[in-house]
């Protein structure tokens, strides 16, 4: 997957292996949870610094917020907490990722 292709969206790039199960909303990519715990490993690997995320209902036209806490920290945090998320709603969720790149961890 070095030669993998990857799109820049407004909250972080996206390795095209994600983007046909990414939920797209404007300019924002967002993922089901086992993605999102599995983007965030490929993130902690690039040596990119994970901000945070936040958890949206995927509906139309746009998201609907549900976590009503922002949640803030690096990649191992967010895994955790991500990994925490185990209910029958949790599997519905999509994760809006936040990822800084030119600052490496």
């Amino acid at each position: 997957m070095a030669d993998e292709k990857i799109e820049i969206w407004s909250n972080a790039s996206l390795p095209e292996r994600f983007r046909e199960r990414a939920y797209i909303s404007a300019n924002e990519f967002a993922l089901y949870r086992e993605d999102a715990i599995e983007y965030l490993h490929w993130c902690k690997k690039q040596g990119y610094h994970v901000l945070g995320y936040e958890g949206w209902m995927p509906t139309s036209p746009g998201p609907t917020p549900i976590l009503s806490e922002i949640y803030e920290g690096g990649a191992d945090f967010c895994i955790e907490a991500l990994s925490s998320q185990t209910s029958s709603v949790s599997q519905n969720i999509v994760f809006n990722l936040w990822v800084e790149e030119d600052f490496m961890e």
